[in-house]
């Protein structure tokens, strides 16, 4: 089994596989591609800001 792991910025999308063998009786099979997109912090920081401030007037204006 092999890992490998690559940071890619918001506007990539797309993965690829290249392998070169030159040994006889070498081959690849079962090859799994997946892809985990990760927020960016400025974009958790925006969430909770928009929490919080949905927060702040809900306590603000309940009577």
């Amino acid at each position: 089994q092999m890992s490998i792991s690559q940071v890619v910025t918001a506007g990539q999308v797309g993965a690829g596989i290249q392998v070169h063998m030159q040994a006889a009786g070498v081959w690849i099979d079962d090859v799994d591609v997946t892809i985990t997109p990760i927020p960016e912090p400025a974009t958790l920081g925006l969430f909770g800001l928009i929490g919080g401030s949905m927060l702040w007037i809900r306590k603000r204006f309940t009577i």
